[in-house]
């Protein structure tokens, strides 16, 4: 369990234009002067809950251990649905049980999920429609004045999750879906970056075949580069990758380009002598690079002391 801290990080619904997100904030700063508060959003499309689940995910790691999260995107504010605690090995959710929280329920090992049901971080108010300020902004400040979370309500294990669309094969392509259109129109996918360095893994297999090394870093790069960068992919790791790739693709049997070539110079015996001598170091170039892709600092080790 965490020990929280007096960051506060807000993801509504709301938008800036009406008093919501500001009287959320007086409530926390009430109950606790000495918290920080950090938008994630208020530009969430109303009620749009999966793209707020997306938002978190793509934010909350960032912050330090201890940080209280709050989100909330409620269609169903005033009706059964539950409001949840949710504590990790390193942060506190607070959100309704909408499906909001899934990522952090599949991405996080630890997850310890209560429903908030003590009335005593409810604020007194005439409504039972805004939640945000009335349950979860005080049930935040509290926690950042140390309450422990088994003083929130009990444990439950029935909550509500999203389904999460992974990309398919649909023949011999990867078919993903467009998750989030950010403020500058870029178009992001659920596509992850792991997946794409496999497919480009194959793709660098296969052009090996046709061509040589400097053909196909100059021709390739132009438009794999962006890629790397528009998926988080570290460019020094992937100039590595892509020479081990590259070389690879060259002694690929059965029609890797310098096997043919090897096969002229010695000029004796058939190409399948060349393939089979081949196979060893070609077995050992692929498993180091699946290495290298799952443990990229192997890779990175000597460039960050050279340049740290």
């Amino acid at each position: 369990m965490p020990s929280a801290i007096s960051v506060v990080t807000l993801l509504t619904d709301f938008g800036d234009r009406d008093y919501f997100v500001a009287s959320m904030k007086g409530v926390i700063l009430n109950v606790n002067p000495q918290a920080r508060i950090v938008d994630l959003s208020h530009q969430v499309t109303p009620h749009q809950v999966e793209e707020a689940a997306y938002l978190l995910k793509s934010s909350y790691r960032y912050f330090p251990d201890g940080t209280v999260h709050v989100a909330v995107v409620d269609p169903g504010v005033g009706s059964a649905r539950q409001p949840l605690l949710v504590t990790t090995s390193r942060y506190y959710f607070l959100a309704p049980d909408n499906g909001l929280l899934t990522y952090i329920y599949q991405e996080e090992l630890s997850v310890e999920v209560r429903q908030i049901d003590n009335k005593q971080y409810r604020l007194d108010s005439e409504g039972a429609t805004f939640d945000g300020r009335d349950l979860f902004a005080p049930a935040a400040a509290w926690l950042t004045k140390g309450q422990p979370p088994g003083s929130f309500g009990r444990l439950i294990r029935d909550y509500v999750k999203l389904p999460i669309h992974e990309p398919s094969w649909e023949g011999k392509a990867l078919v993903g879906r467009i998750v989030y259109v950010d403020h500058f129109g870029n178009l992001i996918s659920n596509v992850t970056p792991l997946q794409l360095i496999y497919i480009l893994f194959a793709f660098y297999v296969i052009l090996g075949t046709f061509f040589e090394t400097l053909p196909m870093m100059v021709g390739t790069l132009p438009l794999v580069h962006p890629l790397i960068v528009a998926a988080g992919i570290d460019p020094v790791w992937f100039g590595i990758f892509l020479v081990l790739m590259c070389e690879i693709s060259l002694i690929s049997p059965p029609v890797g380009l310098t096997l043919y070539v090897i096969q002229a110079v010695r000029n004796e015996g058939s190409i399948g002598d060349v393939f089979r001598g081949t196979i060893p170091f070609f077995i050992t170039m692929l498993l180091m690079t699946v290495l290298l892709i799952h443990f990229q600092d192997l890779a990175l080790w000597l460039p960050r002391m050279a340049f740290d």
